[in-house]
């Protein structure tokens, strides 16, 4: 594994070895690189030595996902039973390397992880099941939201100040809910394809999802479309928002990274009819298209 830094090369972060590393995920701040392996291991990395700080071993050998709190003070892991697909999710200290919370044992669980702002309330989701939100201290379910009969959640999301949740249901439809007791307050129309990434900017505004050659973004407060555009992969690997909140960027399956200014009006109307049309004949978006919805021509 390699590491490359501003203004440098490339430099070798974790030597060849077998079996390789699957995951990584750095901390807020930079001081540790969180890396998974076959098997259940979890190695937290020092990014300027290279040398493992702490080992981690998850319940279940197969580990679907690893997440820092936040602030970086907790990691957060999914892992699942590769025969009875048993899932379990755990919550380590960095420091010690000691697990301090971990949930009961889900039957039928998926790799949805997301951390509310403050770090307190991780939320997961299970197949065909409901979005749960937990307890970080003790891995509890606090709240189970239904995402519909028969339909699994595909992304979560937490709004900036805490107080919604976002999921993508059976239908890619964006559902929006009060994080405190699970009311439904908005849903958008179905997004084209399987969406496989929701992310809420930093400002609140808006949502994107992006998934199967598209990225669509949606007014958080009606659920309304804002713009949409081709995406040149399949498979979005990583996604984040500008600080700002005024530009997204997408890494696919070829390591390429495309990236979208977002405009500061809206238009709403059109770009759902542009969606809904799009999915009907998928095609190119033309140049006066992405001129009209602030896209990158």
């Amino acid at each position: 594994m390699y590491l490359r830094e501003p203004g440098s090369g490339l430099r070798k972060v974790v030597a060849a070895r077998d079996p390789k590393p699957m995951r990584v995920a750095w901390q807020p701040g930079g001081d540790r690189l969180a890396v998974s392996f076959p098997h259940g291991l979890v190695e937290l990395v020092d990014p300027a030595s290279g040398r493992c700080a702490a080992a981690l071993s998850t319940a279940y050998g197969v580990v679907d996902r690893i997440l820092w709190s936040p602030d970086g003070s907790l990691l957060a892991t999914v892992s699942h039973d590769f025969v009875t697909v048993t899932c379990r999710i755990e919550v380590w200290d960095p420091l010690t390397g000691h697990r301090v919370a971990r949930t009961e044992d889900v039957e039928r669980g998926t790799g949805v992880l997301t951390w509310s702002p403050d770090g307190r309330r991780p939320v997961t989701a299970e197949k065909e099941g409901p979005v749960v939100v937990r307890d970080t201290s003790t891995g509890r379910r606090l709240l189970d939201i239904p995402v519909g009969e028969g339909s699994t959640a595909a992304a979560a999301c937490w709004s900036p100040d805490g107080r919604r949740l976002a999921f993508l249901d059976g239908e890619s439809a964006i559902r929006i809910c009060d994080a405190d007791d699970g009311t439904l307050l908005v849903r958008s129309a179905a997004t084209y394809g399987r969406a496989a990434v929701l992310l809420w900017s930093p400002d609140g505004r808006l949502l994107a999802t992006a998934g199967e050659g598209w990225v669509a973004f949606w007014r958080a407060s009606t659920g309304e479309c804002q713009a949409v555009s081709r995406l040149e992969c399949r498979l979005p690997l990583d996604a984040h928002w500008s600080a700002d909140g005024r530009s997204f960027a997408v890494i696919g399956e070829d390591h390429r990274r495309s990236t979208w200014s977002l405009p500061d009006g809206m238009d709403a109307r059109e770009c759902e009819a542009l969606l809904a049309r799009s999915a009907a004949e998928p095609g190119e978006l033309t140049a006066e298209e992405r001129r009209r919805h602030g896209l990158p021509t």
